[in-house]
This record gives structure tokens, C-alpha cells and sequence, in this order.
């Protein structure tokens, strides 16, 4: 049956629904297709006895809250809004808009709601209630539209408003000579179109299909389909706040209409900010948010790894008020800031320490709202962090980042730093172990801590924080804050040391090897940030300058055939020692560190390495062990030959070892070399003797251990207190080798010890020289 728009507006309210796209004919992008449309209703307005029929419009009837009939295009909505837009266009043109008798008119132009959009929506509201003369127009309409007083200038944010506008230019460059325009639509119906209603008894489908694609055959986007099903989900009976309502300005309103006012208006607008910094499209980044809240809560109620980024984890998730009411508090906190990045970047610094912030080590940026939209790059830490934030701002109700909320984060972060374990591919370094699904129980810390923070009005956080007990992360991360907060809090005037200390790179907020309740507290991070934050020093002459303190060693793997491995820090993986994951390390390596700093800032010396070798100069010798070695023959610990200060370790003299050059879960499976061979060969190659004179044999695996081979296929290994040479009877002078170094015969090889004058190296060295020159 054909219809006319004027014709079905006298008897339905036309509502386009929140699974259409939004208006389209207007864009930019389709101009020819617009000029090509408006000139075809050009020729039939212009006078021509033909009439144009806009083909099938599908869509419904249903009878609304006010009994009265809806007609729901699904189909159509494209020429629908063109066609109206053409109609107000002449009505205006013609002036019928303005004469009392025609006073119906309005209404009747009311009866067509956009609801893609709430914002599109009052447009067309303020368009019939706001008719323009057309004669009064100088130049662009759009421009005459958007300098009207109710012209709210968020509505340029409105992809629908935004092609409207553009269509009413078109039609008004095009079509302002068409005479009587008015008539032409209304009475001699010359543009119609054929409506099917999909629902009746003659069709008997539903919009479901229609869910799945529009009027073209192109899918709708999944924010489109998300705005439809959400707002059904807000309606829903069964929620448990159908019967609740918000309050919005001076009224009350349902849960549904707060979604419909705000996700076009102002929640819309928070993401439009950001249209500079992203490619992504604008609905993308809305629904990812949506996601991400969703996501969050679902952790906090169950630690079942299941969450899918589907429509139907969002409606079970926001079928419960309480995730409802935490989404819409969380959008309007944010839509309600006055700059989001500022906010964030007010609490965080990104990947340095600045004095009063907090640092999200590894990080180029501080806004957490930008990388949760963007869902990339975005870990867990993060996520909990914006999650704990959001929720402290909510409950505090606070809209900017004071220094409450800065201790509330810091220690946050801190208990989610101390979540780590070692990098199973990389054992020398520490990363987090933070579990999205143990969001369950973080969570639990981020709900009572705020509890307690909100029920106590101003009492002082830090305090808060002491004296309370929390759930949601080990006993013993919770003890640990507790003590360095309880230092704090004893004497503020260490407060900036002790969080600068923190924020360094190697020590991610876990200070627990540092004696924070010194006076000299000042001093040792200062001297710290000197020795491990300006890169001015070779790694080798720290390793023995802190050695000469004691063993501070960490040990890295459970289990090697060939001894227990060691690990005594390699630059840029200082954290695995300067706080290390077992305790008793982190308590053994307390006092040494604070003796070594000690020297250090007692020292007179002007450069770094002046005072590091003053240190090592005032090195007692007790006896020749592994310590002795390690800080004389800085070849041991250096980086020759790629290796990193990672060392299996045979027996308990440390000289039967190997320095490792692979620290993941089969170090031996690469090549190793002890570390008193490196030594050697260095020390030759000073004195002048060739790598083809006395080479280093790589050893690998368990049986295949390293050596340095001279000429004659003479070979030295090392053995727990002496080497075994082999071959050495190929040697011309072997008898003058054994006698001089007074070499022990042993099955089919020979040994050589150190002698009271000579230590190891030493008479390594020395045995090597003379078998070259003999």
C-alpha cells in the first residue's frame, strides 16, 4: 500500500530504533548519491506530472505506553528522514509552519522521534518548535541553524545532527526556487513509498533478523547493536531496579531513560575528547570502556575464568543494580572532570620518579581512562588501579586528585607490585604475577580499604592503613606495607626519601632491603640513586665493591646438576638482587647494603669509581675464598664473553662454577665457562700471548665442561682446589713444567696448585707463559 510521510505521521508516531545507524544521506562522504536523490525530487516538485515512489519501507506497529500506534521502520529510516527533513524544509519555505490555523502541523511534525541518538531526537524536537523563514536565510541554512540560541553546540558531536544539517543545505541550495513544495507533498502525494509490517499475520517475522543487518546488507556495528540491547536489558522486569529510579536534574527517571539522556549526550562527549589522540572510531572505544567496567565486575564476583567480550556477559553482568549503578557513577565521575588526562596525570608520572606522583613503571602515558578504551597495552595493574581509583572517587565523592587519594593509590600499587615472581623465560629478572581472575580477591582489599577510608571521614589514610587488617593480597605483602607506612607516619621528615626510593626503577616500591628506619635514611637514597641510576659505572666494579660487604647473591633456579645458580646482578636487571622474592635474602642483603652505602657516602673521593675502588682497596683478606677472587680479577664478574654474573655453583669454595650465559629454565643447555678461566685468558691476553696460543673452550651441559686449551692439545680445567692439566706429556719440557710448578701425578693427568705467593690465577697464568716459552 503507498504511503506519504504526511500521511502516516496523521496517524502514527514514526520512531526510528536504536538498532539503526545513524542518518547517513548527509554525510560528506556520500555526496554525489545525496545530490543525485535531491535532484530526482527536484524534477518531481518542479512540476513534472510524474510521481516518485521510494520502493518498500518494512518495518511494525505497536501500540505504545500512551495507547497509541508506533509505527518502527527497520527498513527506511534513510528516506524517512529525508523526507521529513523535506517536509519542515517547505513547511518553513512555504510559511505553513507559521499560520495559527495550521496549528496541528507541529504536532504532526512531532510525531517523527529519531532515537538513534537522544541528542538527534531534541534536534528534531527544536526544528519543529523553532520554524525558520527560508526568505530570511542568507546563505547556509546549516549555519543559520547552528547560530540559533538553541542550538546546543554538543550536538556537533552528532554523526545524525551533523548529516542532517548537511542535507538541509543540500536541500536548500537545490530546492529554493521549487515553488508550492508544500502542497506537492502533502495533498498531491507525489512522493511516496510501500509499507510491509513485518509482524503481521501476513509476514509474521521479527526485527531479530534485522539485529543482524540494516537496510543495506552491511552489519550493524556492535555498539549499535549494544545501545539496543542495553536499554531493552534496562527495562527488563526482572532487574532488580525496574522499580528504581535515578535522579536527573529536578526529576526522577528510570535506569532506561538515564542511558538514553546520557550515552548520547555527555558520556558520548568524554569519548569525543579524545577523537585527536585515536583512529579508533568513536562507538569502539565506548563499547570497550563498557567491556572493561563489565570485566572488572565480573572478577569481583567469581574467580571463573570466563568472561567473553560478548553481548551476553554484558547483560548478565549489568542485570544487577549495584554493576549498573557502578558504570553510570564511573562514566558521569569522569564525563564530569574538567580534563581526564590532567586528572590522572596529576596522580601518575610515566616511567620516572616525580617528586608527589606515582610512577607506573614502563609506561609512556598516566591516562588509565585512554588505555581502557583502547584496550591495548593495558595490564592488570592497570586495570585495577583505574578500577580502585573509580571506585575511591565514587564513594569520597571527589572530583579532583588530592593527596588522600595519592596515598590510597600508592599503596594500591605497592601491594600490586609485590604480586611477582621470575620471568620463567628469563630467571635473572622479575615480573609481575598479577591474575586477572584474582581480581576476586584484590578487589576485596580495594572494597574494605575504601570502606574504612569513607566511614572515618578525615582521619589520616596512612593511619588508616596501619592499624587495620585487610584481606585480598599475602598476609606478609600487607605486614611489609604496613611497616614501611608505620615509618612514615612515626617521622614525616622521611616520607619523600622513603617513596623516592620506591619509585626507582630496580626497586618498583619494595624497599623491604633498605633500612628505612635510619636517620641517615636521606643520605643512602641519594647515594643510591648515584650508584644505580646515572649508568656512569662499569657493573663489575659495583658487584665487588658490594662484595666486599658479604654475599649478596641470590639464588635464581631450584635445581642444576651442576650446583645451585647464583645471580649477582647484570645492568639493567638489578631488581632480582636489590629486592629479591625470598625473604631470607631480602634480610641477609639489609645489612649489607647499608654498609656499603655507608662507605660509600663516608668516602672523600669526587667520582663514583674513585669511591668504589677506595671500598674495594680496604677489602682485609682473611683467606684465599671465592670473595677474594670475585673482587680482585674483575674479568669474573664482568660482561667477557656475554655472560651476566650468573654462575652455577659446585662446591662451597666457589671455585669449581660456571658463568652462565643463559638464564632461563635450561641454562645449561647453552655454552658456559668458569669464570676463573675468563680471568685468565684476559690477564694473557694483556700480556701480549695470541688467542690461537690459549684459547677458551666453551663447555655445555653437564659433562662437557669448559677448559683453555694451549698448544699440543694441552688442556686446563678446574677442579674444587687445584686444575687438572691433561696432555701435558706432548710437551718437550713437560719434566721441566712439573718440576718447576711442582705438578702431582694423578691416573693420566696433572695438578696444579695455588702455592702461599701465587693464588690460583696467578699460578694459572704463570704455568701458561711457560709452557709457551719452553
Amino acid at each position: 500500500m503507498a504511503y506519504t510521510l504526511y500521511k502516516l505521521l496523521q496517524n502514527n508516531t514514526v520512531k526510528i530504533p536504536l538498532i539503526q545507524r545513524d542518518y547517513a544521506q548527509g554525510r560528506s562522504s556520500v555526496e554525489d548519491l545525496r545530490n543525485s536523490f535531491i535532484e530526482k525530487i527536484k524534477k518531481i516538485i518542479d512540476g513534472s506530472d510524474e510521481k516518485l515512489n521510494l520502493d518498500f519501507v518494512y518495518g511494525y506497529t505497536t501500540k505504545n505506553s500512551q495507547d497509541k500506534i508506533d509505527f518502527i521502520p527497520l527498513d527506511g529510516q534513510q528516506r524517512l528522514t529525508t523526507l521529513w527533513l523535506l517536509h519542515w524544509y517547505f513547511g518553513c519555505k512555504d510559511e505553513v509552519l507559521f499560520k495559527e490555523e495550521n496549528d496541528f502541523l507541529p504536532s504532526l511534525l512531532l510525531n517523527f522521534t529519531y532515537e538513534t541518538r537522544v541528542s538527534s531526537k531534541r534536534f528534531c524536537e527544536k526544528l519543529v518548535l523553532n520554524p525558520i523563514k527560508i526568505k530570511d536565510v542568507n546563505g547556509s541554512l546549516k549555519k543559520e541553524i547552528i547560530n540559533m540560541p538553541w542550538f546546543m553546540s554538543s550536538w556537533n558531536n552528532d554523526p545524525t545532527i551533523t548529516a542532517m544539517l548537511i542535507m538541509l543545505d543540500t536541500i536548500h541550495d537545490r530546492l529554493e526556487e521549487c515553488k508550492d513544495g508544500w502542497v506537492k507533498l502533502t495533498e498531491n502525494e507525489l512522493i511516496t513509498f510501500d509499507y510491509i509490517d513485518i509482524k503481521s499475520e501476513e509476514f509474521k517475522l521479527t526485527d531479530e533478523l534485522y539485529i543482524k543487518m540494516n537496510s543495506r546488507g552491511k552489519p550493524l556495528t556492535p555498539f549499535e547493536n549494544f545501545k539496543a540491547i542495553f536499554s531493552q536489558l534496562l527495562s527488563e522486569k526482572l532487574t532488580d531496579y525496574n522499580n528504581e529510579t535515578l535522579p536527573f536534574g529536578d526529576s526522577e527517571i528510570s535506569y532506561q531513560q538515564y542511558f538514553a539522556f546520557n550515552v548520547d549526550g555527555k558520556w558520548i562527549d568524554l569519548f569525543w575528547s579524545y577523537r585527536d589522540l585515536t583512529d579508533n572510531e568513536l562507538d569502539d572505544n565506548f563499547l570497550n570502556f563498557f567491556y572493561y567496567v563489565a570485566e572488572m565486575l565480573h572478577y569481583s564476583e567469581s574467580k571463573d575464568d570466563s568472561f567473553e567480550r560478548n553481548f551476553e556477559s554484558l547483560k548478565r553482568i549489568y542485570f544487577q543494580k549495584r554493576n549498573v549503578d557502578f558504570l553510570f557513577k564511573a562514566l558521569d565521575f569522569l564525563s564530569n572532570l574538567d580534563n581526564v588526562a590532567d586528572f590522572f596525570n596529576t596522580i601518575f608520572s610515566a616511567n620516572q620518579y616525580v617528586d608527589g606522583k606515582v610512577r607506573l613503571f614502563n609506561e609512556k602515558t598516566t591516562d588509565l581512562f585512554f588505555k581502557s578504551f583502547m584496550n591495548t597495552s593495558f595490564d592488570v595493574q592497570q586495570r585495577v588501579l583505574l578500577f580502585g581509583i573509580l571506585h575511591y572517587c565514587i564513594e569520597i565523592e571527589i572530583n579532583s586528585p588530592d593527596h588522600r587519594l595519592k596515598y590510597f593509590t600508592r599503596i594500591l600499587r605497592n601491594l600490586l607490585l609485590r604480586v611477582r615472581q621470575a620471568n620463567t623465560s628469563k630467571k635473572i629478572e622479575i615480573i609481575s604475577n598479577l591474575r586477572l581472575p584474582n581480581f576476586f580477591d584484590y578487589s576485596k582489599f580495594v572494597l574494605e580499604f575504601v570502606k574504612l577510608i569513607k566511614s572515618n571521614g578525615t582521619k589520616g589514610i596512612l593511619d588508616l592503613f596501619v592499624t587495620a587488617t585487610f584481606k585480598g593480597f599475602s598476609k606478609e605483602s600487607i605486614v611489609l606495607e604496613q611497616k614501611k607506612i608505620a615509618v612514615i607516619s612515626a617521622n614525616k621528615t622521611t616520607e619523600k626519601s622513603i617513596i623516592k626510593l620506591e619509585e626507582h626503577t630496580y626497586i618498583e616500591g619494595i624497599t623491604d632491603c633498605f633500612n628505612i628506619e635510619s636517620d641517615d635514611i636521606s643520605m643512602y637514597v641519594e647515594a643510591f640513586y648515584n650508584l644505580w641510576e646515572l649508568n656512569e659505572i662499569n657493573n663489575s666494579l659495583l658487584v665487588r665493591a658490594l662484595l666486599t660487604k658479604g654475599d649478596f647473591s641470590v639464588q635464581t633456579h631450584n635445581y642444576s646438576s651442576l650446583g645451585i645458580i647464583k645471580y649477582f646482578g647484570a645492568e639493567e636487571n638489578w631488581n632480582r638482587i636489590l629486592a629479591p622474592l625470598d625473604k631470607d635474602e631480602r634480610l641477609a642483603n639489609k645489612n649489607i647494603f647499608e654498609l656499603f652505602l655507608k662507605d660509600y657516602i663516608a668516602s672523600d673521593k669526587k667520582t663514583i669509581s674513585e669511591k668504589l675502588n677506595e671500598i674495594i682497596g680496604k677489602y682485609e683478606i682473611g683467606i684465599r675464598d671465592w670473595r677474594y677472587y670475585f673482587i680482585k680479577y674483575n674479568e669474573i664478574t664482568s660482561t667477557y664473553h656475554d655472560r651476566f654474573n650468573l654462575f652455577t655453583w659446585g662446591d662451597s669454595q666457589g671455585f669449581n662454577i660456571n658463568s652462565l650465559g643463559n638464564s632461563g629454565k635450561q641454562p645449561l643447555a647453552s655454552y658456559h665457562i668458569n669464570p676463573y678461566l675468563i680471568a685468565i685468558e684476559q690477564r694473557l691476553r694483556k700480556d701480549g700471548v695470541k688467542p690461537n696460543e690459549a684459547r677458551i673452550v666453551y663447555g655445555r651441559y653437564t659433562d662437557d665442561l669448559s677448559c683453555i686449551f694451549l698448544p699440543k692439545n694441552i688442556q686446563i680445567y678446574v677442579e674444587n682446589d687445584c686444575y687438572e692439566i691433561y696432555n701435558l706429556k706432548k710437551h718437550r719440557h713437560h719434566k721441566t713444567l712439573i718440576e718447576e710448578f711442582n705438578l702431582e701425578i694423578v691416573d693420566h693427568f696433572h695438578i696444579l696448585k695455588e702455592t702461599n705467593k701465587k693464588d690460583k690465577v696467578e699460578i694459572a697464568i704463570n704455568f701458561c707463559q711457560r709452557t709457551l716459552e719452553l
